[in-house]
């Protein structure tokens, strides 16, 4: 069994508007696509988790020609979920992926993080159908690998889904002993290694955290998954 994260960039000049929406927009911070059927006879249908402003993102996306259907949902402050439908003549870059990602003898893991202007998706299967789904992947996706053949996936799935900025913050956090009890560093100091603002350090660290214990908690209760 092959284990492989993946961080891609789709050249959004090829890809359908909500997509740039997502990863391009001042308004969205981060999606998670929680729920895929890739078979549904009117095109691609998914279910996505996104943290932003519902009634922005509504507005960016009305009457865009991807979609066959698809309903907005606000799910608390500046949280709200996407359950679409898209159309596979309007949106052929999707549908790429997909045919290069669903194959035998492997799985891909949820959630699918978009963020940063990138897509993160970790796959898991056979060595020979991880490699060639993403030696299949087109063109217009730039792909860099940032983890392979390291079993343990479940238990870095919470790690996974931050930026590196954030893991580097909080690499370094732990070097220098700040989840130690009495604590060993501020973020001064840690700033000042980094050679950021403590400013910097304390949003990355909190925002880290946060996804962190989001993640743990609705893995551990499946039944009140991604509040």
């Amino acid at each position: 069994m092959k284990y492989l994260r993946i961080r891609s960039r789709p050249d959004l000049a090829a890809a359908p508007s909500f997509l740039g929406v997502i990863l391009d927009s001042a308004f969205v911070d981060e999606g998670r696509l929680l729920g895929l059927n890739p078979t549904d006879s009117r095109g691609v249908t998914g279910l996505m988790a996104v943290d932003g402003d519902a009634e922005r993102f509504r507005e960016a996306v009305t009457g865009a020609e991807s979609f066959r259907s698809i309903a907005v949902t606000p799910a608390g402050e500046d949280r709200f979920y996407v359950f679409a439908t898209l159309d596979p003549r309007e949106a052929p870059l999707p549908r790429q992926v997909l045919a290069a990602l669903t194959r035998d003898g492997m799985v891909i893991l949820t959630p699918v993080v978009y963020r940063d202007g990138c897509v993160h998706v970790r796959l898991v299967g056979e060595t020979d159908a991880v490699g060639s789904a993403v030696e299949a992947l087109p063109d217009a996706v730039e792909v860099d690998v940032r983890e392979i053949g390291r079993l343990g996936f479940e238990a870095d799935s919470a790690v996974a889904e931050l930026t590196d900025r954030q893991r580097e913050v909080l690499h370094a956090a732990m070097e220098m002993g700040y989840y130690e009890t009495p604590r060993g560093t501020t973020h001064e100091a840690i700033a000042e290694r980094l050679g950021v603002a403590p400013s910097t350090v304390s949003e990355h660290i909190k925002r880290a955290e946060t996804r962190i214990i989001r993640r743990v908690l609705s893995t551990s209760d499946p039944t009140d998954a991604d509040r």
